[in-house]
């Protein structure tokens, strides 16, 4: 929302300038600005104080509520502990005759090979215990009334698991862990151990807290200590929308909150919540906090080697009631300036807009028809002094515009009187003395017929002429058409397109002509016949067309050429638009040159649709 109020801040700041800097900016003119100026800083001001307010409301109140969450989870913890503690009597006095009397069963090797997993798991729900495992040696379980841990290298959990069972083989010990949260299903066991005097293995046996809870307590005692966390935290924690309790180990994690949900804090959140400082973050009224916990040396409750909380707070009342007095504080200084500017507005609208868009009007107009403007605004000010310097301006650049197509036009035609002159020296002086050195070259040959080496390089001679020949007499083509001046322009756009279509067999060309005859001016006829070949060569690279068609009538005083083809065709604004910026100058170019004599060049295309120009032109100068 701040943002926002920048913004618009920024952009009424530019109108303002736009519209006061155009008259003499007065007292009255002044206070209005101050005044808009006062009533945007005080509501940003509001603004800004309102959220830093409202921010240090919600930390306040998170922090207060952090400090007695950690106190309430520290105390839950010692709880477990102290709980799990006194029931390992219980489960001990359990586990300790289910190994006596599953060893009794099967301790013998081959009776712990023999008995299958189906057949174990039996064993072990008769004993009133949840699993079975035989470890060896090397800490490998070679059976087990759990399939998946068979093969299972009990070792590599860690190395005070490790010391402990290495050094109760054959020592006829047991032992019982503290309370583990299984990495399979996060529910937490216990595990028996024992090894027979004088044995390589060990057997050991797991019980589920919950279930065993359940049978020996009761179902009510269980459901109370796996869910009393969240009764208790919805009644002394009301900000805290979502809580839970990780044990972690190097091998997962999971909830001591709610049992058997797996932990899936992602490891970079997780880095930084190990950290003193711990995790939060806030987003719009809720802040996420995750911290490790300082948990007692003795512990029953948990196995991992680190516990954290994360806890959810949701403020988002408070966050709420602080956004709307924000945008409250934004609304009300929107509508305070929309009315001064509005008001404004309409002061000024009559004396000042109006003339500006008649201002703006003309020069939009002059730039697309290059004529003077003459515009006429009321007041003596410095509006109606823009005006008279933008007619003056305008007649400038007209004259100078109108001075330069002549003199390119001029400067086009002087181009083709030279090329018209070397064309003609090319032709009668060095195509007729190749065509005289070619003849030379045959007679030679015909006197040295029989000398084979002689002959063999004047045939060789001959041809190197004829081809500096042709050369020499499509140069002469290219530079001036002697076709225009002797046969007129029908003749010569006939040969150009023979020409054109004789090089590029990828499109075909037609020839439509009315049966006026009459005469044009040389000058027009030569603008005319580089027009149509500039735009022949622009279908050949960019049209990919496959036919071409040219049409010459005279009409009204006037001749007209159309050239159209199937190409891919373009887009005509958009060629405007680079034409203005200097780009494909050859249209330009012709669009000039055919405004010089008074003439026309109209452009019809869309994409995918071939295109199609219009070239008119008077068929006399006109002299005036």
């Amino acid at each position: 929302m701040l943002r926002f109020m920048a913004i618009f801040l920024e952009h009424m700041a530019n109108s303002l300038y736009i519209e006061f800097a155009l008259r003499r900016i007065t007292l009255r003119k002044k206070f209005f600005i101050l005044l808009f100026l006062l009533v945007l800083a005080s509501g940003i001001i509001l603004s800004v104080a309102s959220y830093i307010y409202t921010d240090k409301v919600i930390d306040n109140l998170r922090d207060n509520s952090q400090e007695e969450l950690d106190s309430y989870v520290n105390d839950k913890i010692y709880d477990y502990d102290a709980f799990f503690t006194a029931i390992r009597d219980d489960v001990t006095s359990v586990t300790s005759k289910a190994l006596l009397n599953i060893y009794s069963q099967i301790g013998d090797k081959t009776k712990r090979q023999k008995f299958s997993p189906q057949e174990l798991k039996t064993i072990a729900t008769a004993n009133n215990v949840d699993q079975i495992y035989f470890i060896d040696f090397n800490g490998i379980v070679t059976n087990s009334s759990f399939t998946p841990d068979i093969n299972h290298d009990l070792f590599t959990h860690s190395k005070a698991l490790r010391d402990q069972l290495k050094s109760m083989f054959g020592n006829c010990n047991y032992s019982l862990s503290q309370a583990v949260l299984s990495s399979k299903n996060g529910r937490p066991y216990m595990y028996a151990y024992y090894s027979p005097k004088g044995s390589d293995y060990c057997l050991e046996v797991s019980i589920d807290i919950v279930d065993f809870i359940k049978q020996k307590y009761s179902s009510t005692l269980a459901t109370f200590l796996l869910h009393s966390f969240n009764k208790e935290k919805d009644i002394k924690f009301p900000y805290v929308s979502k809580f839970d309790i990780y044990d972690l180990n190097n091998i997962s994690g999971w909830s001591l909150v709610n049992i058997g949900e797996k932990c899936n804090i992602s490891s970079d959140i997780m880095q930084k919540a190990l950290t003193k400082q711990g995790y939060i973050y806030k987003n719009k009224g809720h802040i996420r906090v995750l911290k490790r916990i300082t948990l007692p040396s003795r512990r029953a409750a948990t196995n991992g080697t680190t516990t954290i909380y994360d806890a959810t707070y949701d403020f988002s009342v408070i966050y709420n009631l602080g956004q709307r007095i924000i945008a409250y504080t934004i609304a009300f200084c929107i509508i305070i300036l929309s009315l001064s500017f509005l008001s404004i507005r309409l002061f000024f609208r009559k004396y000042v807009f109006i003339r500006i868009k008649k201002i703006n009007d003309s020069i939009i107009d002059f730039q697309n028809t290059h004529n003077p403007t003459n515009i006429t605004v009321q007041g003596r000010d410095e509006l109606n002094s823009i005006a008279n310097n933008i007619n003056l301006m305008s007649k400038e650049i007209a004259k100078y515009h109108d001075e330069l197509r002549h003199m390119t036009s001029n400067l086009s035609l002087i181009e083709e009187r030279q090329r018209r002159e070397i064309a003609t020296n090319l032709h009668d002086h060095t195509s007729q003395a190749l065509a005289v050195a070619i003849l030379n070259v045959k007679e030679l040959q015909n006197l040295y017929k029989d000398t084979e080496e002689t002959s063999s390089l004047l045939a060789n001679i001959g041809d190197s002429l004829e081809k500096v020949l042709t050369e020499v007499r499509e140069c002469t083509f290219e530079l001036s058409c002697a076709t225009l001046y002797r046969f007129g322009l029908r003749a010569a756009i006939e040969e150009l397109l023979e020409n054109r279509c004789g090089k590029n067999t990828d499109y075909t060309c037609k020839l439509v002509c009315d049966d006026n005859k009459c005469e044009i001016s040389e000058d027009i006829k030569v603008i005319l016949f580089q027009a149509v070949k500039e735009l022949l060569i622009n279908i050949e690279k960019h049209a990919k067309a496959t036919s071409v068609e040219v049409s010459i009538k005279i009409e009204n005083g006037n001749i007209i050429i159309t050239i159209k083809d199937d190409g891919v065709g373009f887009d005509i604004n958009t060629v405007a638009r680079t034409t203005a910026k200097g780009e494909h100058f050859g249209l330009f170019n012709i669009k000039e040159r055919l405004r010089y004599i008074d003439g026309n060049f109209e452009i019809f295309s869309e994409i995918d649709k071939g295109s199609k120009f219009v070239l008119t032109a008077p068929l006399e100068i006109n002299s005036t």
